[in-house]
């Protein structure tokens, strides 16, 4: 940070980023200047503090083990187990991600939900980058009960990780750098997308879709599958709010590939897109096996 406020752009805005510092000044000499402004900040023993004390610290589940309760299960629940279950590498035990449509939660959700998380896996629970809730040491046998418990309150919607569950920052709703509203974009699309999700071909259920309200990375939208950052166009004289389409960004394996951006589209036209985009892979994917 002081390297850059030092040395950084300061005049041309679209500039002012670390990465256009570092292919200025080389990999190697940014490294050097880091590391000779490090040695003037003071050393706190709290930073490290921490380190010497994680041997003692570990998650205990709140529950023993026991079976999954042989009742009748309620209806969603099977789609619900299906997308938001995995089998915790612990014997008898779950990890159950709860999707947050936009990333949102009301009061009375987070109230609802802590007394949730204490009476089954203690007041330890999770959030992702994909703006989840993660909750782990579910007793596999307390699931049922936890679906009901999670829809009474509106959290139990299946899709974690699938097309519908998208991910989104502030945009123009209040972020003073968004250029396009990312979560006018996302609510759209999962308006458009919920109801067939279903339907889908198994090719796209789970591609991750991923929005930005400007070039800025927020929203994760190089790292997408189909991701989208805001930008505006001149169209008889007046700006007119459009997404960069990226394509391919590979999200797992630390993220180790961008996505490759095609081009703007008004943001109007935007769930055509999506729709259009989806069908040409299906048809036309090489590999139809992946």
């Amino acid at each position: 940070g002081r390297v850059f406020a030092r040395l950084g752009e300061k005049k041309n805005r679209a500039k002012a980023r670390v990465k256009f510092l570092v292919a200025k000044l080389g990999l190697e000499e940014f490294i050097r200047l880091v590391e000779e402004e490090r040695t003037k900040l003071p050393h706190d023993d709290n930073w490290t503090a921490y380190i010497d004390k994680l041997p003692e610290w570990g998650e205990k589940p709140k529950k023993e083990v026991s079976p999954l309760k042989k009742a009748e299960r309620p209806e969603g629940y099977d789609l619900w187990e299906n997308n938001n279950v995995q089998t915790q590498r612990q014997v008898g035990y779950r990890v159950v991600t709860i999707m947050l449509p936009l990333g949102d939660l009301s009061s009375h959700q987070m109230r609802s939900l802590a007394d949730i998380s204490e009476k089954y896996v203690g007041d330890t629970v999770r959030t992702t980058v994909e703006q989840n809730i993660v909750l782990r040491w579910i007793n596999a046998g307390d699931l049922i009960d936890l679906y009901d418990e999670l829809k009474k309150i509106g959290l139990a919607d299946p899709g974690a990780g699938s097309i519908v569950d998208i991910t989104a920052c502030p945009g123009t709703d209040t972020c003073k750098l968004g250029i396009a509203s990312s979560r006018g974009l996302a609510a759209e699309l999962r308006e458009m997308l919920t109801p067939k999700q279903l339907e889908l071909d198994e090719a796209v259920q789970n591609i991750r879709i991923k929005i930005s309200g400007c070039f800025n990375s927020c929203g994760q939208h190089h790292i997408a599958d189909l991701g989208f950052y805001g930008n505006s166009r001149t169209f008889k004289g007046y700006k007119v709010p459009h997404f960069q389409v990226v394509l391919g960004g590979q999200w797992n394996n630390n993220a180790d590939s961008f996505g490759m951006a095609m081009g703007a589209i008004p943001s109007k036209n935007i769930p055509k897109v999506v729709l259009k985009l989806t069908e040409h892979y299906i048809n036309n994917r090489t590999n139809k096996k992946q």
